[in-house]
């Protein structure tokens, strides 16, 4: 009974609830991608790094 009423509530503003809906996803795959960035970046680093300071046991790891 409460979400069959929440749900008619959230609907009652079509616009609004649009808007938040649109605005999650976006937060939601710009948080997303900053993590798969900043992942990246420090995968790189750890390569560079591993190149550079350890070139002979590269082959290694």
């Amino acid at each position: 009974m409460i979400w069959h009423i929440a749900w008619r509530n959230v609907w009652r503003n079509k616009v609004r609830s649009i808007i938040m809906m649109v605005a999650i996803a976006l937060g939601l795959f710009a948080g997303v991608f900053t993590m798969a960035f900043m992942q990246g970046a420090v995968d790189a680093r750890i390569e560079s790094a591993t190149k550079s300071e350890l070139a002979h046991m590269h082959h290694i790891f």
